[in-house]
């Protein structure tokens, strides 16, 4: 669950998704675009998040407390300047033996505000890493040693 809200007003936002959930095995990717209206009353973004420790849905269990979730910056406008962050940055990932409520979140992030022509781009990835396939692995290997002897060929 992931909240967005300004520090002043409060008045979260509230996002999840449902519809879709993350099969064994495989790995998923929400791009999130936050950025403030024109008037949007303060120069920073509330982004608060939390695992939920009970059920409000069909397919909150997804999770099931294995798979690794982070929220990765992907892009944001104000990188360089006090309060931005460099891509790659993970704002948060998903420690499962902590539950979190709307009152008690398990992370609470502020982004510089910014209008959407020039959004923050956000990366919420679960899933575990991605691992190439052995087979693959083995052509890439058989390839590189066939260059190699075709070049220690040539130069004889």
């Amino acid at each position: 669950m992931i909240a967005i809200d300004s520090p002043s007003v409060g008045d979260p936002r509230w996002y999840q998704d449902w519809r879709s959930p993350v099969l064994d095995g495989t790995t998923k990717t929400w791009h999130l675009k936050v950025f403030a209206g024109y008037l949007f009353p303060d120069p920073q973004i509330r982004l608060t998040g939390w695992q939920l420790a009970v059920s409000y849905g069909p397919r909150d269990t997804d999770l099931d407390n294995t798979l690794p979730v982070k929220l990765i910056v992907a892009h944001d406008p104000s990188y360089g300047k006090p309060g931005g962050y460099a891509p790659g940055t993970v704002l948060w990932e998903v420690n499962p033996d902590v539950n979190g409520t709307v009152n008690s979140p398990n992370f609470t992030v502020l982004l510089n505000a910014c209008l959407s022509t020039n959004p923050i781009y956000l990366d919420l990835v679960a899933g575990p890493p991605t691992m190439p396939e052995p087979c693959s692995l083995l052509a890439l290997a058989s390839g590189v040693v066939g260059l190699c002897l075709g070049a220690l060929r040539k130069s004889r």
